[in-house]
């Protein structure tokens, strides 16, 4: 964003242009020119606007009011954005730890395209990964199940410790229809420390009449009535 005492009011070419004549002067060379590309964000580009408008505020009652009254509402003016930045950084989530959870992962092993719904076949992995750096974590359910509810397999017999950053893994081949375009995993884990919860997700991937699909699909921690 520019704001020049001449500039045309206009936006283009991820630039926009505030016309301000009363700031030619002492006012470009107090840096009430501000230049700032749409693409640095959102956030510069808010404060590139309170900018211009504290300029043009403090102009304003350089005009009408004493120093002393301008000043106040120079700095009114040019809290807004900090106070913005702040309420944003206050809303943000913050990382819940758990001891385990039941993790509900939709998977897809076709899926259709075209007028006639043709499948369109993929292999599934499920991806499971301990985003927690310090403690490992046990995977103790792993159920794949068809597009009905159909318990189709259980991919493990014995709980699988998963050490800190470390990964599984397990493939449901191309071949294997069984699942449909409803298929999903019930994962369950568990640790002995509270601790991040794992990234559990599939991934789709297939190829098919000259063309390649991929796609991914992340769990969602569920409750188990008791």
């Amino acid at each position: 964003m520019k704001v020049q005492g001449q500039s045309p009011v206009g936006i283009g070419r991820g630039e926009a242009w505030i016309s301000r004549p009363d700031l030619v002067g002492k006012w470009d060379q107090m840096g009430a020119i501000v230049s700032m590309n749409m693409s640095n964000g959102p956030m510069s580009c808010i404060f590139a606007l309170h900018w211009s408008l504290m300029v043009a505020v403090w102009k304003k009652q350089e005009e009408s009011m004493t120093t002393f009254v301008s000043i106040i509402r120079i700095v009114c003016v040019g809290a807004v954005p900090f106070i913005f930045v702040f309420s944003l950084h206050a809303a943000e989530p913050k990382a819940v730890l758990s001891t385990g959870q039941r993790v509900y992962v939709p998977a897809y092993s076709h899926i259709y395209g075209g007028n006639k719904e043709k499948p369109f076949l993929l292999a599934v992995t499920l991806s499971i990964r301990n985003i927690d750096p310090r403690n490992a974590i046990e995977i103790t359910v792993v159920d794949y199940y068809a597009t009905q509810g159909k318990l189709l397999k259980k991919l493990i017999e014995a709980p699988v410790r998963i050490a800190p950053l470390g990964s599984l893994r397990y493939v449901i081949p191309e071949k294997d229809t069984s699942g449909g375009s409803g298929a999903n995993f019930l994962v369950t884990w568990q640790s002995d420390a509270a601790v991040n919860p794992p990234i559990v997700e599939t991934i789709m991937i297939g190829t098919q009449d000259h063309q390649g699909v991929s796609f991914t699909s992340r769990g969602q921690a569920i409750r188990t009535p008791q």
